[in-house]
C-alpha cells in the first residue's frame, strides 16, 4: 500500500511563511500517532497517511490565533494552504 501525501504551507495573512508551527491530527479515518509535525523554516510541510478519506487538522504557532482545516482526501495527494491571524 503506497502513502498519500498531504503538503502545504503555514502562512499568515501577509502571505509569509511561519516556521515551527505545529500541525497534528484531530480526526481521521483510521488511528493516528499523537504527535505534532513542526513546519520549516518558510511554513512547508509534508504529512503521510495511509488511506483516503476524511482529515481534520489542528495548526498553533506562537503569537497566532489556532486553525483547523477539515477536508476529504480523495485522490492520492494533496496540497493545502492555511492562514493564521495575530
Amino acid at each position: 500500500m503506497n502513502s498519500i501525501i498531504i503538503s502545504g504551507k503555514i502562512q499568515d495573512i501577509k502571505g509569509k511563511g511561519i516556521g515551527n508551527a505545529s500541525i497534528y491530527f484531530i480526526d481521521s479515518p483510521v488511528s493516528m500517532p499523537e504527535i505534532a509535525l513542526l513546519t520549516d523554516e518558510v511554513g512547508k510541510f509534508t504529512l503521510s497517511v495511509p488511506v483516503k478519506g476524511k482529515y481534520k487538522i489542528g495548526i498553533s504557532a506562537d503569537g497566532f490565533i489556532s486553525n483547523e482545516i477539515e477536508f476529504n482526501l480523495q485522490k492520492n495527494d494533496i496540497d493545502i494552504k492555511v492562514i493564521l491571524e495575530k
